[in-house]
């Protein structure tokens, strides 16, 4: 019969109850059926731990409520369900009704304007396209115009696109070189780099969380550089080694190039437009044969072949064959046929011809005199012929004939026994002239003058 205690705080009592410490857990599920109704259920435990108050309630009680929701309209709900105890004591059930139950409840609240439902964000597509190649590098040889040389730009774009609209920003990166410019379409600068292959990467991000990527490879050539551009030499120029020749006598033509770069290798086509090529054909330098040639122009031409077509590769230039003077002839002069038999004296018939004969040789002082002499088979003595031609010169020499020719300009040629009955022949041979055939000249030694008769002794009465 002890004293009832009262809660702590409550009343004046010293003794208070000492209520346990509770441990509670439920789990509900919610069944929309439609935007009108709603089906639910719930299940719930309280579990009582620690130190308390003994007290005629020893269990954890557990208890399941399912009911239904109704929505006549979005700001207002009326709930029913039944609940029901799970473990509830027997014992106390006898002397009190149980906790279990129908449930009614009605709410009103305040609701936000509906707004669309927010789909999931879908992820954005990529795809890099190499574009063509800006050529930076003209001293460098390309392949094709697909090639890239250290230092050329590469066109980059990007086709991307976002399932939700949403919008996209770009991210360019690469192993080599340098990404210019921003956007879906940029370049890549391969300044400074070797040849080789690299990557260039674009992420693309839609801002919501939701990213991108691809990846292209691009190949970086190893180019030659360019050679020097060719230059073409000065046109050609061709030298004679002499401008007027006699015909006969050899011309060298010469052609030359100067200056230029790269042109080619050159070969030398020669023409002449007379006489002909003797050497040299195909060589800067031919030899030209002028024989048979008298009076004319001749013109060497040269065609230089193997060089750049737009190089001038033709010239030429000219000379004269002279005209020759006309070949002197000896000249057949008359001939002294008085002579008696054995005899060599000079006669005046003769004397007579040898006059006409020194007039002639003081026409051309350059001329020379041929005196061919001979004697008959039986005349005598055996050097008659040389006696006969020594007199002929002697007379036009000593001056008897009224004028002295020089002795050296005139020849004796002894013939010996003549076959035709000639005694003296004479040939008026001008300077160049070739001798007329015949004997041999004979050394004839001083001039001896003709001897004077003595005049007649007048008789003594």
């Amino acid at each position: 019969s002890g004293q009832a205690g009262v809660i702590n705080g409550f009343g004046s009592s010293t003794s208070a109850l000492d209520l346990p410490n509770e441990l509670r857990a439920g789990i509900g599920v919610d069944f929309p059926l439609s935007k009108y109704l709603a089906l639910a259920a719930e299940i719930t435990g309280t579990r009582y731990v620690g130190g308390r108050t003994p007290s005629l309630i020893t269990n954890n009680p557990t208890s399941v409520v399912a009911g239904a929701r109704i929505f006549p309209s979005r700001w207002m709900s009326i709930t029913a369900a039944y609940q029901r105890h799970l473990n509830w004591q027997s014992s106390l059930a006898a002397a009190n009704s149980t906790p279990d139950g129908f449930i009614a409840g009605l709410s009103f609240g305040h609701v936000n304007k509906r707004e669309p439902a927010i789909l999931p964000n879908n992820p954005p597509t990529v795809a890099i396209n190499v574009g063509g190649v800006k050529n930076n590098t003209e001293n460098l040889i390309h392949a094709d115009a697909s090639t890239a040389c250290p230092g050329d730009s590469i066109s980059l774009s990007a086709t991307a696109n976002d399932p939700d609209g949403d919008t996209l920003s770009y991210k360019w990166t690469t192993t080599g070189g340098r990404i210019v410019g921003e956007g879906a379409n940029v370049t890549l600068d391969t300044s400074g780099l070797n040849a080789g292959d690299y990557s260039v990467t674009l992420e693309v991000d839609d801002g919501c969380g939701c990213v991108a990527f691809d990846t292209k490879s691009v190949k970086v050539a190893n180019c030659a550089v360019k050679p020097p551009p060719m230059v073409c030499p000065s046109a050609p120029v061709v030298t004679l080694s002499t401008n007027s020749v006699n015909g006969g006598e050899a011309v060298v033509a010469s052609a030359s190039l100067s200056g230029g770069r790269d042109y080619g290798t050159p070969s030398y086509n020669w023409t002449v437009s007379a006489g002909t090529i003797a050497s040299g054909q195909g060589t800067d330098s031919i030899r030209i044969d002028t024989t048979g040639l008298d009076g004319v122009s001749v013109t060497a031409s040269v065609e230089v072949k193997g060089i750049d077509a737009s190089c001038s590769n033709s010239a030429s230039a000219s000379f004269n064959v002279v005209t020759r003077p006309p070949v002197p002839v000896p000249v057949s002069l008359s001939s002294c046929t008085t002579f008696k038999k054995n005899n060599a004296r000079v006669d005046n018939a003769c004397k007579a011809i040898l006059q006409d004969v020194a007039r002639q040789l003081q026409g051309d002082p350059q001329a020379q005199l041929v005196v061919d002499s001979f004697r008959g088979e039986q005349e005598k003595p055996a050097d008659l012929d040389l006696q006969r031609g020594k007199n002929v010169r002697d007379r036009l020499a000593d001056g008897g004939l009224g004028t002295a020719i020089d002795a050296n300009r005139i020849v004796v040629r002894p013939g010996g026994v003549s076959t035709d009955g000639s005694q003296v022949k004479m040939w008026l041979v001008p300077a160049g002239a070739k001798m007329p055939d015949g004997g041999s000249p004979a050394t004839l030694g001083d001039v001896t003058p003709e001897k004077r008769a003595a005049a007649p002794r007048k008789r003594r009465r």
